[in-house]
């Protein structure tokens, strides 16, 4: 009888190799099989969860946390492709702080997809044409998010701006025409995203008591060249003791977090008092596309378009 067990064992075995997983049983992986990559989690940001809608129709998602007495509360706006989540690094020490902010996700991003009918839901399907725009369309959500605040009481010289990327286009742009915003700081402007135009918009600022704060990085070459040049249009327009550039030396819009830890404290500081933040930062303010000597000294629209183009073209 052993001997017959033993005949059988391993004909059983074998039999049990070929046979296909009972459904609901975990698959064994091969020896030596590479697993699957690991996706990040989203990290949540803290506050509480709200939604608005746009005049245009837009119901909006967002994330807010209220400002403790005297604090302003910060629109934060997310770059293209992105989510509001990707301003955790930033909003998690303003909670510390006090600040407040209404951090939300965009029209056509995260859990913003929601439009009104016959109209395109998803960020990387909007129609860009001549008298149409979704992104531009975007100060929009910037308004809503604003009427918003109001209902919870933050009054309109309270609510500054925070933008990323577009984010950073779409705040410079709202706040040229709202004098109300008390200042603003921008990761990764452009002159030109998604014809979302910013020149015009900073020469706006003229004469206006407000402070005005540009976020680039080294690596990121096109961004850096045209952030630099919104710089200089920044002070020409509040002047050199109300403009900031800051150089990180690597990442792009609030992916920069991600590579320069200091940025969030820096930019709260900033937050809490920007002439003394710039009195104890000892930033060299420099662009590569102006000579030295020449600082003051703005190129012309000819010149600004032949800037555009090349840093586009250049891909970087």
């Amino acid at each position: 009888m052993a001997f017959c067990l033993a005949l059988l064992l391993p004909v059983s075995a074998a039999f049990a190799a070929d046979r296909p997983p009972v459904k609901g049983s975990a698959v064994p992986q091969a020896s030596g099989a590479p697993e699957a990559p690991k996706r990040k989690p989203i990290r949540q940001l803290p506050g509480e969860e709200v939604r608005f809608e746009t005049r245009d129709g837009w119901t909006l998602t967002g994330t807010y946390e209220a400002a403790q007495s005297s604090k302003p509360t910060v629109i934060l706006l997310h770059g293209g492709a992105g989510r509001r989540q990707d301003w955790h690094p930033l909003a998690v020490r303003m909670r510390r702080r006090g600040v407040g902010y209404l951090a939300f996700d965009l029209r056509g991003h995260g859990q913003s997809q929601n439009p009104p009918p016959n109209q395109i839901a998803q960020w990387n399907k909007f129609v860009i044409n001549k008298t149409y725009n979704e992104w531009d369309n975007m100060r929009e959500d910037v308004a809503a998010a604003a009427a918003f605040l109001s209902t919870r009481g933050v009054p309109a010289e309270a609510m500054p701006l925070g933008g990323a990327d577009v984010g950073a286009n779409i705040a410079l742009k709202y706040g040229a025409v709202h004098p109300e915003v008390p200042f603003l700081f921008l990761l990764s402007p452009s002159l030109n995203y998604r014809e979302v135009l910013t020149v015009n918009a900073m020469r706006a600022y003229a004469n206006r008591p407000i402070s005005i704060l540009i976020v680039t990085a080294e690596d990121d070459k096109r961004f850096t060249t045209e952030a630099r040049l919104l710089y200089n249009f920044a002070k020409q327009s509040v002047g050199d003791e109300r403009a900031m550039l800051l150089e990180s030396p690597k990442g792009h819009g609030a992916k920069i977090f991600g590579a320069d830890k200091e940025l969030a404290e820096q930019i709260l500081e900033w937050i809490e008092d920007p002439a003394a933040f710039a009195l104890s930062e000892q930033v060299q303010n420099s662009t590569d596309t102006l000579k030295p000597g020449q600082s003051g000294d703005l190129p012309s629209e000819g010149q600004l378009d032949d800037i555009r183009k090349s840093t586009e073209e250049s891909g970087e």
